[in-house]
């Protein structure tokens, strides 16, 4: 963890709010983090771009255009995102499968949108909802349902396969002309297997990778492989100047005990693995919780 990085953190995240330490439950991780508690602005790589710590995920479980997210319905989801911001949180994470965006949209207009960081990702293969299956089409629905003219950061979703850099080449000629255009600032995917990851990290195309990482590893914790391979790989991805975005670092939900969760994070910030992580927030609690749990890892 880059030194500035952490005062940087304590400044913004532990104003108010003491050490700390003592809290254990949901609600006095809430009375904190009402004391002033909030996430800080870090750099992403080389991109240029500034952003949260942390980003607003929208697609927990998500498929077939659902996510746990998407199923609060547009009430609470609107709730989530901005107690979310309120905390400072302005990355977030998109996708074309979530069905996120329309939900997204709402909240964004709220905002100015040069205050926000908005991540998506296109899903480069036919599904029974756009069979077209294609770059042009798909990007320019996105934005529409969004209400932008650009996004931050577009990924190709799920390239796990060793070759997907020359499988799916006419996807990032694509990309790599709209960015031209300035309809992107950064481009990059999104890996669930190492195979995919090692790709990513040989590809000068690819400026960003999100990643799955926690201190357990293997599919029951939802990564693509076992802890210590996955960490090598990332470690590779960083000697490739790539910028990382870390997922699953609670294992989309398996890692449910207060100390499991302490312990990954702890794993992740403490090994520097990930500029930025997507957390999969299902209520206003669990922010506050996240918040003050990185306060405390990183004041240690």
């Amino acid at each position: 963890m880059n030194p500035m990085h952490r005062r940087s953190f304590l400044k913004c995240g532990l104003a108010g709010a003491g050490l700390l330490t003592g809290f254990s439950s949901t609600e006095r991780y809430s009375e904190a983090a009402e004391s002033g508690a909030t996430v800080d602005q870090i750099p992403l790589g080389n991109t240029g771009i500034q952003l949260s710590r942390f980003a607003m995920g929208t697609g927990t479980r998500g498929w077939e255009q659902y996510s746990d997210q998407t199923k609060l319905g547009q009430q609470k989801f609107d709730a989530l995102m901005r107690h979310g911001y309120d905390r400072g949180i302005n990355f977030w994470d998109m996708a074309d499968i979530y069905g996120s965006h329309q939900y997204a949209a709402k909240v964004l207009r709220s905002y100015p949108r040069e205050k926000l960081v908005l991540l998506s990702k296109l899903w480069p293969e036919p599904l029974k909802w756009k069979p077209e299956n294609d770059p042009q089409k798909d990007f320019d629905r996105i934005r529409l349902e969004i209400g932008t003219d650009y996004l931050d950061i577009v990924l190709l979703h799920g390239q796990n396969s060793p070759n997907w850099p020359e499988e799916k080449k006419q996807w990032m000629d694509f990309l790599s002309a709209e960015k031209e255009k300035g309809n992107i600032r950064a481009l990059g995917c999104s890996c669930h297997s190492t195979e995919g990851l090692r790709a990513a990290a040989k590809s000068p195309w690819v400026e960003v990778v999100l990643a799955q990482i926690n201190h357990k590893g293997g599919q029951e914790y939802r990564m693509g492989g076992p802890v210590e391979e996955v960490t090598a790989v990332l470690k590779e991805l960083r000697t490739a100047g790539k910028a990382i975005l870390g997922m699953k670092l609670y294992g989309c939900g398996t890692l449910v005990e207060p100390d499991q969760r302490e312990a990954s994070l702890n794993y992740v910030l403490k090994n520097n693995l990930v500029d930025a992580a997507t957390m999969g927030f299902l209520s206003e609690a669990e922010i506050d919780e996240h918040i003050v749990r990185t306060g405390r890892i990183l004041s240690s």
